[in-house]
C-alpha cells in the first residue's frame, strides 16, 4: 500500500529521509497498538524545519486477516492465496459411559482425502501439530469425521461420515467471534464441548477467541437431537498462515 500525505510538523521526527510517526500521529497508544502495520515512511526532503509541512510517502503493508486468505463458503473453505495449513486435534470425546471410542479425521485440499487424526482420547495432544500441508490458491478445503462404533483402534464398524459440505449441524465451524457452544457431555467421563474450548474462550464476552488465521472444527457423530448429541466427539483446529508468493 502506497501514498502520499502531509503532516503538522508536530507529530514528526526526521532524520536524513526518513520519518518515524509518534503515537499523536495515529491517535491513542491503543490505537497504535491496532494499527499493526509495518513498513517505511520517507520524505524526499532531508530536513524538515520547523512550520514546513513535507510530503510524506509510504510504502506499507498491513497483516493479512483470515478473510483476506480464506472465502467462506458455507463451511467449506477455499484459499485465496497459496497458504500453509497446520491442522492440531484438541480433543476427542466419542465412546460410552465407561471407555473411548476411535475416531478419523480427514482432510480435503483438492488432491483427496488424507487422514489427519485416528485415535481416541488418550491419544490427543492439544500442542502437537499433526497434518500439516501446503495448499495453492483456489483450492477448496474440506473436512470430514467419523466415530467407531465399538471398541478398539481394529473396529469394524464406524458411523456415517460427517463432512462439511453436507448439509447437516454435525460439523460446526468456528471463528473469532462466534458465540461457543454451551452442550454438557453425554457421559461424566467425557470432558465438554466447553472444556476443549475453554483456552479458545474470552472471559469477558464468552464468545470464541481464536488467532487471526485459525478456524476450529467440532463433531457430532450421534444423530441431531439425541441425549449423547454434545458437540464433542472430535474438536480440532486449523490454523494458516500465508506461502511466500
Amino acid at each position: 500500500m502506497s501514498n502520499k500525505l502531509s503532516f503538522s510538523p508536530l507529530w514528526i521526527a526526521a532524520t536524513a529521509t526518513t520519518l518515524s510517526l509518534l503515537p499523536s500521529a495515529l491517535g491513542s497508544s491503543e490505537s497504535t497498538n491496532t494499527n499493526n502495520w509495518v513498513g517505511q515512511i520517507s520524505t524526499p526532503a532531508q530536513t524538515v524545519s520547523v512550520g514546513d509541512v513535507p510530503d510524506i510517502s509510504w510504502q506499507v503493508q498491513y497483516p493479512l486477516t483470515l478473510d483476506d486468505m480464506i472465502n467462506f463458503e458455507g463451511k467449506s473453505l477455499q484459499s485465496k492465496r497459496n497458504i500453509r495449513a497446520e491442522v492440531r486435534v484438541i480433543g476427542s470425546g466419542w465412546g460410552t459411559k465407561t471407555k473411548f471410542y476411535h475416531v478419523k479425521g480427514s482432510l480435503y485440499t483438492g488432491t483427496g482425502w488424507e487422514e489427519i487424526f485416528f485415535g481416541n482420547n488418550y491419544d490427543v495432544d492439544p500442542s502437537a501439530v499433526v497434518y500439516q500441508k501446503n495448499v495453492a490458491e483456489g483450492t477448496v478445503i474440506d473436512a470430514a469425521g467419523q466415530g467407531g462404533m465399538n471398541w478398539g483402534a481394529d473396529c469394524t464398524s464406524w458411523s456415517d461420515w460427517y463432512r462439511t459440505w453436507d448439509v447437516t449441524p454435525n460439523v460446526v465451524v468456528l471463528r473469532d467471534g462466534d458465540s461457543a457452544p454451551q452442550l454438557d457431555p453425554a457421559y461424566e467421563i467425557q470432558a465438554s464441548v466447553k472444556d476443549y474450548l475453554s483456552p479458545y474462550i474470552s472471559s469477558e464476552t464468552g464468545l470464541i477467541t481464536l488467532g487471526p488465521h485459525d478456524v476450529i472444527y467440532l463433531w457430532d457423530f450421534n444423530n441431531y437431537g439425541s441425549s449423547g448429541w454434545d458437540l464433542q466427539d472430535l474438536c480440532v483446529l486449523v490454523t494458516f498462515s500465508e506461502l511466500p508468493q
